[in-house]
């Protein structure tokens, strides 16, 4: 006698956005939650060709955790084929909280569907689990810069986080005259380093600069070049 099976798959979404089964946005939570709190807005649509129901819920944080911090609603979703659900979040720190960073976990999982028929003797329930990251107290990246160098036209530079709280940051290219070009994005969790590398269509001449910016275009960290030649 064939038993069924059900197989649970656990993606970590910090870089996955969507698969087969169930596409959920945004993917990044990464905001100051004291003085007033924030909300946030997920969208989950259903990707397969039948009803599906979704349990949504919390988990805690590694560390510094915030889960008890956090309403939202709804609970579950019931979706048709195709159809996008929202789900509420409200997080806000309490008074006095110390500051840093605060994490909890928000599931989204596929949930057995009362009255739909799924074939095959395999049933593949879907679990994903999205970090969320809030902030507590007028903290600043902390970002360094080594090893930055041009060769074959192409920039690249290791970038650490030093600071207190993850951070995304936007790269530019900075020439006399020219208008500031746009280099791409990179993302750092706290006490991470990453290798940031992009081709270059413009000559990096002696006086450019390479600028980290925020995400509100608040310089971070600048950069001189000695130029390519």
């Amino acid at each position: 006698m064939k038993g069924k099976k059900i197989v649970s798959f656990l993606f970590c979404l910090l870089s996955l956005k969507s698969y087969s089964y169930m596409n959920v946005s945004p993917l990044i939570f990464d905001k100051r939650i004291d003085n007033g709190g924030e909300v946030q807005e997920y969208y989950v649509t259903n990707a397969l060709s039948h009803k599906t129901s979704y349990r949504i819920y919390l988990e805690k944080g590694n560390e510094n955790d915030m889960s008890e911090w956090i309403e939202y609603y709804p609970r579950n979703l019931n979706l048709e084929a195709g159809e996008t659900g929202k789900v509420k979040l409200y997080i806000e720190a309490p008074e006095n909280t110390k500051d840093g960073e605060y994490t909890a976990i928000l599931g989204v999982k596929e949930v057995n569907t009362p009255n739909v028929e799924r074939g095959g003797n395999l049933s593949i329930y879907t679990n994903l689990k999205i970090e969320l990251a809030g902030f507590v107290g007028d903290l600043k990246p902390q970002i360094e810069v080594e090893d930055i160098k041009v060769e074959n036209n192409q920039l690249s530079m290791k970038i650490i986080n030093k600071g207190e709280i993850r951070t995304k940051l936007e790269v530019f290219l900075e020439n006399s005259k020219e208008s500031e070009k746009y280099l791409g994005s990179i993302r750092l969790l706290k006490g991470y380093e990453k290798i940031f590398l992009t081709k270059i269509s413009t000559e990096i001449k002696k006086g450019s600069k390479v600028c980290l910016r925020s995400l509100n275009g608040e310089l971070i960290k600048e950069i001189e070049m000695k130029g390519e030649k």
